[in-house]
């Protein structure tokens, strides 16, 4: 619950596909546990002979040199993680057996914040007797020696302590509390977010602190949940009620006999292969409906793609039609210009000749010429106003067919040079024609 209220406040804790799924039964929320972390934990322990369930280390085990691969693999864990969060983000992790490889894992991330979860040792020995079949003293043990190792190597500044039943009775100071210590900032948005998360029905085996001091449990247990109730209230460190080697003399180790440790890491073993097949399972159910989204993304874009080859083939004879126009005025305009040109020719050599006949006295008055100039200036501009005017209207009509053929290759995503039938220069290859720049040009003309 406390990783999942973690996440919600915005810390990354691995892919859905990273993450163990949850147990008929157990965490409907899921176990929020890293897979690579896990196993990663569970291969050490049982290379050091050890468990979650027999937690009791060999001496300076965590400077062994045989540890080398498996600071390698943490190491890749760790950049795969800051990675995912282009190093902008903060993530974590979440695994009880850290709290027994938390030497370990110091070796790694000297700096890490170490959130501790704290719940009535009762409630906790009566969910392990339920699920893992443990005595209640087994249980007990197991409690103690967790909390007596992280507290004993994770110092005051690196670590807070949060109180489970806290989030049942006052769930915005404890979530306040943490997110505090852990340098996130939490608005009244985010709060109502997370609070969805803390279910009251989840809360099971529910214990009073009266059970636990009127129960038949050690008296350093005892001593140790206090000191875990007091730091999580006053932010203050407090001293352990038992030492290491203490507790070991006291508890000795749970897998001293061989039969009993054989069984318990077979167990492990077994369940880490559950929960390999469980996780092969998620992924090919996920797959399959990846797939099937696929396909059928694959159906709708060839539908598409056989209406866009419709489409294409009907703009195509459009296009084909409209450039057929624009020719057929083009060449109509050449025509009518050649016989305008001719027209042209024609007075021009009438008046040469009219002027032929004059006498050379004549030709040679100032007055006459003027009037000769005046006279010719005016017929060429009356000739050239007819002109100007057939060449308007026949600009402004391949405007219109220009326009309609630059929006057809604009649907169509044509380059902006395109080759158009019709548009060559005799003798040569195709030309490509700038439709927006020949449109361009027209409208200055004409205006």
């Amino acid at each position: 619950m406390v990783s999942d209220l973690l996440h919600t406040l915005g810390i990354y804790m691995g892919e859905e596909a990273d993450l163990l799924s949850a147990k008929e039964g157990e965490n409907a929320g899921g176990f929020w546990e890293h897979f690579g972390f896990y196993a990663l934990n569970e291969r050490l322990l049982l290379h050091l002979r050890a468990g979650w369930d027999a937690p009791w280390m060999p001496d300076n085990w965590e400077a062994r040199e045989d540890l080398a691969p498996f600071r390698e693999e943490a190491r890749l864990l760790v950049n795969r993680m800051r990675e995912a969060t282009s190093g902008n983000r903060r993530w974590g992790w979440k695994d009880p057996r850290n709290s027994i490889t938390i030497q370990f894992w110091k070796s790694i991330l000297p700096d890490a914040k170490v959130v501790i979860c704290v719940r009535n040792p009762v409630e906790v020995a009566a969910s392990l007797c339920a699920r893992n079949n443990l005595s209640v003293a087994a249980a007990s043990r197991l409690w103690l020696r967790y909390y007596e190792n992280i507290l004993t190597h994770v110092p005051r500044e690196n670590r807070v302590i949060t109180i489970y039943e806290n989030y049942f009775d006052n769930f915005e100071e404890e979530l306040g509390r943490v997110s505090s210590a852990l340098g996130i900032a939490v608005d009244h948005n985010m709060m109502v977010q997370a609070r969805a998360h803390a279910k009251q029905e989840l809360h099971h085996n529910r214990s009073t602190p009266q059970e636990l001091h009127g129960g038949d449990f050690a008296p350093e247990l005892i001593q140790m949940y206090d000191c875990l109730l007091e730091e999580a209230r006053t932010g203050e460190a407090v001293a352990l009620p038992i030492s290491t080697s203490e507790m070991n003399e006291a508890h000795p180790a749970l897998n001293a006999d061989a039969a009993d440790f054989a069984r318990s890491r077979f167990n492990a073993e077994i369940a880490q292969r559950e929960e390999h097949m469980r996780r092969l399972s998620h992924e090919n159910s996920l797959l399959k409906k990846k797939l099937a989204g696929l396909e059928q993304r694959l159906g709708e874009f060839a539908e598409q793609l056989y209406v866009w080859e419709e489409e294409k083939v009907a703009q195509a004879s459009r296009l084909s039609t409209l450039v057929g126009k624009a020719m057929e005025v083009h060449r109509a305009l050449g025509g009518r210009y050649a016989e305008l040109l001719a027209l042209h020719n024609e007075v021009n050599r009438h008046l040469k000749e009219t002027k032929s006949f004059m006498p050379r006295w004549v030709r040679r008055s100032e007055t006459l010429n003027y009037v000769y100039r005046s006279i010719k200036s005016i017929h060429r501009g009356i000739k050239l106003l007819r002109l100007q005017k057939y060449l308007n209207d026949a600009m402004a009509q391949n405007l219109d067919l220009l326009t309609q053929v630059a929006a057809i290759l604009a649907r169509n995503n044509a380059p902006k040079e395109s080759i158009l039938p019709g548009l060559e220069c005799s003798g040569t290859d195709k030309t490509k024609v700038d439709i927006a720049r020949l449109t361009t040009v027209l409208r200055q003309r004409l205006s």
